[in-house]
């Protein structure tokens, strides 16, 4: 049996229940909703079965980040219910469309009811066409792919047996198109019959051994092009020789490669002999790098790399030097104090009045650590075979170490943004820009990096005739063997645009479509001959102004 105390404690835990389930939830519990529409940016028509979601960017709630979903119903609507308060993001998706440019933010407070929320989605385009050789014959499993970012890769389909393809999925833009033919790394064929064989080199749309001579295929949203025709450039059956020097006794597992461009595509390989010759075969015109790797034990071997030019005749007798791995020491100058790695705050410690943070020496501002890496400047580099360096920390003093480095030419890039590496010297030999040639090693010579902070401006108007021209695209785009990202800005409504904080070099200046993906990737300008050359210095405030074409481009 209870007792008296017992059962009045019960009952006031009763009456307080009681009196909380009547009071209303607090504020930041009251639940949020969105809803909406999603269509089709062409037609304008519902699209159905599109997943809609909403991606936190802060939580004011300070519960666990979530994200939240829904499907579109037959109409194209949706609607997600029981939203904490946080800022969001609304994206959608749906195969066979691609998400606009920009994705759309939402702040959601408690108890809001965000109706006729409307999202659109752009529909994929496709190219069709067929791939013939240079008598025009169809040409079966020929890889064909569509290019939009200037990579030298994108999208691709292969031939049926009448030499057709089609490349789905494409968002609206303008696309390089390129056809291979499948070829074996070996000799050529000896024929006793009268016959030869014959070469076809990878060719882009119409007939270009060139990506500069390529006609770009535009494709509209949701549309396809039809029946474009690549016809194949015969070139001679083409033999690169020669020999690994350097290697250990004994070695195994030695593959020479033969890339091309900057990022390594259009690569061909072959196995050395145990006496360290080699021959790559089929090669198609234009420039290479070969490098030779000797795989062993997880340690890798690798040469210096060699600089060839492919035309219409064999090219022999070249040789791949082993360089072991090595360490490179250096030191880092700053050119000005704002070089200099600088201290960050917290956003509790911007909030905060500096009163309010005490003064305290552990509540000041930290500059964060420097870190010095390289990164190689052609083809694929050691860090795809599991042997990256890591970055090197830069000491107080400057100095700093990087280990175990393969043979190569590298770029010298930082951990902090509010700087540049203005140059480079091994010993005393001064390096172009901030490109480091190690493809014979260091030898022992120390290096110097120069760092600076002292950036540049460009600036001018882009008319229509006499009139300004708003709304239009300004790339500035460094040289593609810099590797750096190019400046971009969009002319005001009074034409006028501004390029800030631009790291000297030379560059190259223009008007682009909005749809040229190449041009803004850092490919480079050489599509367009209009394209201003120019030359920045540390310090230059330039005036370039710009005339849009009779075209509208």
């Amino acid at each position: 049996m209870r007792s008296r105390s017992s059962r009045v404690l019960a009952g006031l835990t009763a009456v307080c229940a009681a009196a909380l389930a009547q009071t209303p939830p607090a504020a930041t519990d009251q639940p949020a909703s969105v809803s909406g529409v999603v269509t089709n940016s062409v037609t304008g028509e519902p699209i159905v079965r599109a997943h809609v979601s909403l991606r936190p960017t802060s939580n004011r709630a300070n519960t666990a980040l979530q994200t939240y979903g829904a499907m579109t119903d037959a109409e194209g609507k949706f609607s997600i219910t029981s939203l904490p308060p946080a800022n969001y993001i609304v994206l959608a998706d749906r195969a066979g469309f691609e998400t606009a440019p920009m994705s759309r933010a939402v702040q959601i407070n408690p108890g809001d009811k965000k109706e006729d929320f409307k999202l659109k989605l752009i529909p994929d385009g496709a190219i069709t066409g067929r791939v013939v050789d240079a008598s025009g014959d169809p040409v079966e499993r020929a890889p064909v792919t569509a290019d939009s970012g200037g990579m030298g890769y994108g999208p691709g389909s292969t031939t049926d047996e009448k030499g057709q393809f089609r490349i789905g999925g494409l968002r609206p833009g303008k696309y390089r198109v390129k056809a291979s033919q499948a070829n074996l790394p070996y000799a050529a064929e000896i024929r006793t019959d009268g016959t030869f064989e014959v070469h076809h080199a990878s060719t882009y749309y119409p007939s270009s051994l060139t990506e500069k001579g390529a006609t770009k295929v535009m494709v509209p949203a949701g549309s396809e092009v039809n029946d474009i025709e690549i016809r194949l450039i015969r070139t001679p059956i083409v033999r690169v020789s020669g020999t690994v020097v350097g290697l250990p006794k004994g070695a195994q597992n030695v593959s020479i490669s033969a890339t091309r461009g900057m990022n390594g595509t259009g690569a061909s390989s072959a196995r050395a002999k145990p006496d360290g010759t080699f021959e790559v075969w089929r090669l198609d015109p234009g420039n290479y790098t070969l490098v030779a790797r000797q795989f062993s034990s997880g340690q890798i071997l690798q040469t210096a790399p060699v600089d060839i030019e492919v035309a219409d005749s064999n090219i022999d007798r070249v040789e791949l030097r082993i360089v072991p791995p090595f360490d490179i020491s250096g030191i880092v100058q700053y050119e000005d104090e704002q070089a200099k790695p600088q201290p960050r705050q917290s956003p509790q410690q911007q909030a905060q009045p500096q009163q309010a943070q005490g003064g305290r020496q552990g509540q000041q501002p930290q500059a964060p650590q420097a870190r010095l890496s390289l990164r190689e400047a052609n083809a694929p580099n050691m860090q795809m075979y599991g042997a990256g360096q890591q970055p090197a920390t830069i000491d107080a003093d400057g100095s700093f170490t990087l280990h175990q480095l393969a043979a190569g030419r590298y770029r010298v890039e930082l951990s902090w943004n509010s700087a540049y590496v203005k140059s480079v010297q091994l010993g005393p030999a001064q390096m172009p820009g901030r490109t480091l040639d190690l493809r014979n090693g260091a030898g022992g010579a120390p290096v110097t990096v120069v760092v600076s902070s002292v950036v540049a401006e460009v600036s001018g108007a882009v008319h229509i005739g006499d009139d300004p021209a708003p709304g239009k695209r300004i790339v500035l785009a460094p040289d593609p063997s810099d590797g750096s990202r190019p400046f971009m800005a969009t002319s005001a409504p009074d034409g006028t645009y501004r390029l800030s904080n631009v790291t000297p070099g030379k560059y190259k200046l223009a008007l682009v479509d909005d749809d040229d993906q190449a041009a803004m990737s850092g490919k480079g300008l050489d599509d367009y001959d209009d394209a201003l050359e120019i030359t920045i210095s540390p310090g230059d405030k330039l005036t370039k102004d710009l005339k849009v074409k009779a075209d509208g481009k």
